[in-house]
């Protein structure tokens, strides 16, 4: 869902990069096959998953956000999840120099390919 709903809110020149997301084939989406090499290039990372240990193993997993994320690059997380573990994620973030903005909507996918 989180690559739906930055096609629908970034402008046409700005690149979006899918990693474990099934989009249809005409979205605008570059997509990666490891995980860390997509957290590399990215500055910023949306999250959107289902519940905390989902969260926690996108972003803090041996594969996942922490393990690639260069410094200054943003993760805004979209999923409704623990407030405490939000933080505790944030700070572990913050540890490696990557920034995170939690940002959790509701809607699902029928919201976000809305808009």
């Amino acid at each position: 869902m989180t690559a739906q709903l930055a096609v629908v809110s970034v402008p046409g020149d700005v690149n979006v990069s899918s990693w474990f997301e099934r989009l249809p084939k005409d979205v605008r989406v570059v997509r990666f096959d490891a995980a860390r090499r997509y957290f590399a290039k990215s500055d910023i990372i949306l999250v959107c998953v289902s519940d905390t240990p989902d969260v926690e193993a996108v972003i803090l997993g041996a594969d996942g956000v922490i393990a690639g994320a260069k410094a200054g690059a943003l993760v805004v997380d979209h999923s409704t999840i623990s407030p405490t573990a939000t933080k505790e994620i944030a700070a572990q973030l913050a540890a490696k120099g990557v920034q995170m903005l939690d940002a959790p909507i509701s809607g699902g996918s029928e919201g976000a390919a809305k808009g």
